[in-house]
């Protein structure tokens, strides 16, 4: 199989203290999985290092910075597969995760850069984990689903769960904050002409160990927004809009610039209401 797979992060940073068990319940699922496939996996517990000797093909390196993205660069520079898997917080590793699923989708479809699954968390609840992205007039907008398939896979524009993809695309900016080098990457790829597909088909088990700073603190999101020149970032969640970051570098910006900006979300948000409005007037009236 031509594939090389990382499966954690630096795991001081990524998985608590409590939850590094997790890591050697990987490992070991790993090696019964896919038994010639080679693990890198970053630590900077030496508790994960004696443990991952116990397993074959399993390449651990030791790291001092706090940074994730660092860290992963650390582990892509090792690889020398044209494919690689990147496992982001999972606690369990088995034949559902179909690899080989993923890499004839990353391989067989035309301009396709990477190919992910569906994920399932501690609690059992299930997400296909495909987003849609806006990159427009300043503001980043994410919205879960989806608007076309092929191959019973979805296109997407973020994955929020593990991937499979080009060795040769991934290269993380370690300059980002830990929360959002992923979704930097993300834009990147989508930016370079790559299509990015969800096969549900495909399942991870996964705890997301930034999603919930992700949602209170505006201040991981303001490197990405420097770096994107954004205003705003929004998550779309059916009809209902949440904003995670409200003037994020307005200051930096030119005042016609955010001026643009405050016209664009207005417009869109009296667009919003106008059509529940015309839907309800519809529904009185039939």
């Amino acid at each position: 199989m031509q594939v090389e797979t990382i499966l954690a992060e630096v795991n001081t940073i990524a998985y608590p203290k409590e939850d590094e068990n997790h890591i050697e319940t990987v490992l070991k699922g790993t090696t019964e999985t896919y038994p010639t496939v080679q693990v890198h996996l970053a630590t900077r517990s030496n508790e994960v290092m004696e443990a991952a000797k116990k397993y074959k093909n399993i390449d651990v390196v030791k790291v001092d910075d706090a940074k994730l993205g660092k860290g992963w660069n650390t582990l892509i520079s090792k690889v020398s597969t044209p494919y690689v898997l990147v496992a982001r917080d999972v606690f369990h590793f088995t034949w559902l995760t179909q690899l080989e699923r993923q890499i004839r989708v990353v391989s067989q479809v035309p301009n396709v850069g990477v190919a992910g699954g569906a994920y399932r968390n501690l609690s059992g609840h299930w997400n296909a984990g495909c987003v849609q992205t806006t990159l427009k007039n300043y503001a980043l907008e994410y919205q879960e689903g989806y608007y076309h398939s092929k191959n019973e896979c979805m296109f997407c524009d973020y994955l929020q769960g593990p991937f499979v993809t080009k060795t040769n695309l991934l290269k993380l900016d370690e300059s980002l904050t830990n929360e959002v080098v992923f979704e930097d990457w993300f834009l990147r790829v989508v930016e370079d002409g790559n299509l990015i597909m969800s096969c549900p088909d495909a399942m991870y088990f996964t705890k997301d160990y930034s999603s919930y700073s992700k949602r209170i603190d505006k201040n991981v999101w303001t490197p990405l927004a420097k770096k994107w020149s954004l205003i705003g970032c929004y998550c779309l969640t059916g009809s209902s809009i949440r904003s995670l970051v409200r003037r994020l570098v307005s200051n930096a910006m030119p005042i016609t610039i955010y001026c643009q900006f405050v016209v664009w979300k207005s417009t869109q948000m009296y667009c919003l209401f106008s059509g529940i409005l015309l839907i309800r007037t519809i529904l009185a009236s039939s």
